[in-house]
């Protein structure tokens, strides 16, 4: 079993590197930062585990990078904090096993040999207090309209673009209001950007038929709103929170 420290934490990748020493389950192929030169160590290592460091920063590039390299490297993240939507999207494309940094060796360890036997681990320390995930299926159609808004699109042109009346994409846009629980075209857009390599992908499937389609089609996607408080049923949407902060 071969691994690849990354990190430019020099005093991490020193832990990491004595920690799997002492415990004699693998060897380091290669130690690197997220620069220039982990293209090379990666080809040349050719490692089965990467242990990626993204407490300082969750550089979403990086691990694309690392995967277009090593298409059959599992990766171990190490990440301080993640917003809920990043774990749900990860989670959904799968691959990535999360622990926190702050996590005891124990649990490391734990979180090391399920990456190592190819089991699917997400460490729940990584999220905000009293998370739970609320999620909201949305059709291609709905996403296709959801993405187009986001482009700052006006009705009309989103109509032209979905070859739709802009009386249909007035009831859309009432219906997903209503199902997102938001207020306006602004909060939508919010959830959008935030939600967008999930709804682009479903953009991106091809429509069964000209015109409009039924909210209820084959191909669906499933977007994350936000995380709702423990003990309470109110979610936390944009506007809520503007108001939270301005108290």
């Amino acid at each position: 079993m071969r691994i690849a420290l990354i990190s430019d934490n020099l005093v991490l990748r020193a832990a990491l590197r004595c920690l799997l020493k002492s415990w004699n389950i693998s060897a380091v192929a290669t130690e690197c930062g997220s620069d220039g030169e982990l293209p090379e160590q990666l080809r040349f290592a050719n490692p089965d585990v990467a242990i990626v460091d993204l407490s300082v920063e969750f550089d979403v590039g990086l691990l694309r990078k690392i995967r277009s390299l090593s298409p059959q490297c599992r990766l171990l993240l190490l990440a301080r904090s993640l917003a809920p939507e990043l774990f749900f999207h990860l989670r959904e494309e799968g691959g990535y096993n999360i622990v926190c940094v702050k996590a005891n060796v124990e649990t490391f360890l734990e979180y090391l040999h399920g990456t190592i036997d190819g089991r699917s681990m997400l460490d729940p320390s990584v999220l905000p207090a009293g998370y739970q995930e609320s999620r909201v299926t949305l059709g291609p159609r709905q996403a296709e309209l959801v993405s187009l808004l986001v482009q700052g699109l006006k009705n009309k042109e989103i109509a032209a673009a979905l070859n739709i009346t802009e009386g249909t994409v007035k009831v859309y846009l009432s219906r997903l209001f209503e199902k997102l629980h938001v207020k306006d075209r602004f909060e939508l857009a919010l959830f959008g950007l935030r939600n967008m390599s999930m709804i682009g992908e479903a953009a991106r499937m091809p429509p069964n038929r000209p015109g409009p389609q039924s909210e209820t089609a084959t191909s669906k996607t499933a977007l994350i709103l936000d995380w709702r408080e423990t003990g309470s049923g109110r979610m936390r949407t944009p506007a809520r929170r503007r108001r939270e902060g301005a108290m």
